[in-house]
Formats: C-alpha cells, structure tokens, sequence
C-alpha cells in the first residue's frame, strides 16, 4: 500500500519558497527522510537560510473568533494550516458562522454575539486546549447548551481554571471528566453575567482570554489580576477593536460593551508563529556556523521574550519591527550563533516562554551549555508532561539532566550521540527532538510525528530546506 502523501507547503508560502528552491545547498537527498509517522535525520547539519514560518497559531484562533462575534464581513490572511485553527474553525461553523477558506486567505461572516445557533452534538475541540477554553469565555453566555469535548490527549487537561472563575461571573459550567477535566457542559446561565474580580494562581494567556470574551456581555466591569506576565493577545485584539480594556502593570479591566452588539468586520494579516520559528532559531543559535533570518514574523512582546533570553546566553539576535496590525507588531529577526553562556529561566520569564522551553533546553543541549528552569510547573500539563517527556529526550541523545517537580536542570555535556526517541503525541517534543537530531553525528530516528500537524504542517519542508552539512 503506497504512503500517505508527504508533507505540503501551504499556499501562502508557495511562492515565497518558490524563489528559494534553487538554493538548497548539497545536501545529500538521504539525509532527511520523512515517512508517515517517523522522521529519519543523518547530523551533523547547519542551519542556513530565509524563513518564513506559517502564521500564528494563538492569533489564529483568537482573529477567527472575534471575526465570527463581529457585525460584518472580515478577511483574514496569513491564517495557518493547522489542526488546532481547523479545530475553532469547525466549531464556528457548526453554529451558523459562514467561513470560506481558500489556502491562507479566510473570508468570515460575522453574526454577532446573538446570532451564534446552537449546534447539532459536541463541539469537538480535537487536540486544541486553545479552542476549548476560549471557546468557554465565548459560549458562557449564549442562552442554548454546548458541549466541548476532544481527543484522548485533551481530555487529560485541566479545565477548573478556566470554570471557576467563569462561575464566579455566573456561568453554568460542569466539567464531566475526572477532577474538573474534558468533556465540558456549558447551560444558559440562570441570569446575565456579572462583572467580578479574578486574582489567578496561575497566570494563563488561555483563561485570561476566555474571562475577557465571558466579560463581554456581562454587567459592570471584571477586573484580572495576574500571577504573572503572560501573553497579551486577547487584549491587544479587543482593544483595537473597540472594547474599554484597561491595562497596568498590576490588572488588566474590562468594560462591557455598551450599547452595541458588536464591532464591525475588519481585515487582518496574521504574522508568522515566532513559537514556531523558536525551533529552528534554537538550532542556529546552539549553532558556530549557522545563519538564519526569520520573515514575517510576530513580534509580541510576550512571545519574544525567548530570544532575550538567547541573547543572554550569547546568540547574536537583531529585530527589525516592520509592521502593526489589530495590535500585534511583526518584522524580521536575524540569528547566529553560539551560545556561550548558561540559560536560566524562571518566574516571569518561563510564564512567557512556556511552549519555547523544548526549543531552549535543546539549544543548551546542542551548544554544551548548562540550563535551569524552575517554576515551570504548568508544563506537567501540556500534551504531555513536558518535563518529564524533555528529560526522557535529553538523556536519549546523552545529556545530563535532572527533574524536578516545577522544572530541569541540564548539566553541560561535550557532545551529543544519535538516538531512537518517541516525541508521546506532543508536537513541540518532535521538534525538539529534530533539532537535537539535526546536531548529533549519525543517524536519529524520531516516531509519532504526526503530532505537528496540530501547530507546523510545513515543518519538514522547512528542515529539509534550510538545513545543510
């Protein structure tokens, strides 16, 4: 029986790659091989080239659901070709959100937050905890029942933080899982929200969001005090569209909307996924020979805190800010190599570098240089137990780690060895590994990638061309 179709480079980087497929250096075919759940990698290779990494997922998500809530007609570009966005999508659509996708370029019909029907059956949030508690804020006062599920992996994930405070404002939300996870049943509330106060334990950009999209429609104002610095998306999205949001360093406030429905339908490029790109800045920053630029890609604040933290430890890092959109700032950034210098995450930093960590700890990994990462808790309850799968990967391809109950810590090694790994169903765990693959001589071997269709479809493709011997 033939193979499954390999990877496909997504229509809004075509042409973009187009220019570049005659400058793919000499590396040997053999090299690279891709096959239908296992990725084959000979190292030593270098990374060198142009990237243009496909658009951000969290924004994403975040643009279509604030198109289908709008009063009219938005075209979004750049959006990614992910299983996760195709998630929220599907969920929009199945209560009466027209949405025609052609590649990259989305044309979405907004209904307002009064003209979402309810749907026939679950909402299947797949793989995406993003989809499942955004959708929550969203669906908290809707007057018709839903109910969120998804897949395996998802229904291992806590939802209490995001429910308890959306009950607190007067939502009706039952987590039917064992202690508070997947599935989830959200009834018509009893009354119209009420604005409250939040003060979180553990700072999320996830249930920020979905306590803003519930505020709303409440009455009076809902004040966030955050545990940390997380991402700000949701904010600068609904600012720009219109709603009160207040924000200082100690709280973020929101106002209900007064007196309309809605905003109006808007047009918007998503940039590049710089969590995306995180990997394959990693690897040329762990590199002495690589060379990388990274095009058209978010700038966020919250999301670039990482190559502060690569530049610290010595990778070479200049930005170019280019543009703004809705809020969101994007450019270019250029890297090179090597680290030289310990890395060391905690508190505000690991709250903003939270899905970058894989990439991190395998750039000190390949580089030879110790790292830390304490009060990184949140990452025992990602698509895997982050920690405890990045210790297993380290020590595969013959670093020395340890783990603790919130964290690593990573001693310096000479050099690193192929190894067999298996990346347990979590897309950021397979591209972590691909770059400890792509720097150790011989032959790796990585299993279960299907995984990265959730956030980087393109990803092989872009390995394969960027990297050279």
């Amino acid at each position: 029986m033939p193979s499954k179709p390999r990877w496909t480079l997504l229509p809004d980087a075509e042409l973009f790659y187009a220019a570049q497929r005659g400058a793919r250096g000499s590396m040997s075919e053999s090299r690279l091989r891709f096959d239908a759940g296992t990725w084959r990698i000979v190292g030593p290779l270098r990374p060198a080239g142009t990237l243009a990494p496909p658009g951000d997922k969290s924004i994403a998500h975040r643009v279509l659901l604030m198109a289908a809530l709008s009063n009219g007609e938005c075209r979004l570009g750049g959006v990614p070709n992910s299983a996760d966005v195709a998630c929220t999508a599907a969920a929009l659509r199945r209560m009466g959100v027209r949405i025609q996708a052609d590649g990259a370029e989305w044309r979405v019909t907004g209904v307002g937050f009064a003209g979402l029907h309810p749907p026939a059956g679950d909402l299947d949030c797949g793989n995406s905890g993003t989809t499942m508690r955004l959708l929550c804020g969203a669906l908290a006062a809707q007057a018709f029942p839903t109910r969120l599920s998804g897949d395996e992996s998802l229904r291992r994930r806590p939802m209490r933080r995001v429910a308890e405070p959306l009950r607190r404002m007067g939502a009706r939300i039952a987590c039917l899982g064992a202690q508070e996870r997947p599935p989830v049943q959200i009834e018509p509330a009893a009354a119209p929200l009420r604005g409250a106060e939040h003060t979180l334990e553990v700072d999320s950009a996830q249930v920020r969001s979905a306590i803003l999209l519930a505020a709303l429609r409440a009455s009076g104002r809902t004040r966030i005090r955050p545990a940390g610095v997380a991402r700000d998306h949701t904010e600068r999205l609904l600012h720009a569209l219109g709603a009160r949001v207040i924000r200082t360093p100690e709280s973020i406030t929101l106002h209900p909307l007064r007196g309309q429905t809605s905003w109006n339908g808007f047009d918007v490029q998503v940039p590049g996924d710089l969590s995306s790109a995180a990997f394959f800045v990693a690897w040329c920053a762990a590199s002495a020979h690589g060379s990388l630029r990274c095009v058209r890609v978010g700038l966020n604040p919250g999301r670039a805190c990482y190559l502060e933290i690569l530049r610290r430890a010595g990778a070479r890092i200049e930005i170019t800010s280019e543009r703004q959109e809705l809020g969101e700032p994007s450019g270019a950034v250029r890297v090179a190599g090597p680290l030289r210098a310990p890395l060391q995450l905690a508190g505000a930093d690991v709250v903003q570098c939270i899905d970058e960590v894989p990439a991190l700890l395998a750039a000190a990994a390949v580089a030879g240089v110790p790292a830390q990462v304490h009060d990184a808790g949140e990452l025992r309850v990602k698509e895997s137990d982050r920690i405890a799968a990045l210790a297993q990967l380290l020590r595969a391809f013959g670093a020395c780690v340890h783990e603790s109950r919130d964290g690593l810590q990573l001693e310096a090694c000479a050099a690193l060895h192929p190894a067999q790994v298996d990346s347990y169903g979590d897309h950021r765990i397979a591209m972590a590994a691909a770059v400890l693959a792509a720097c150790a001589p011989g032959e790796s071997r990585i299993d279960n990638v299907d995984c990265v269709r959730t956030s980087y479809p393109r990803f092989p493709d872009d390995l394969e061309r960027l990297a050279r011997v």
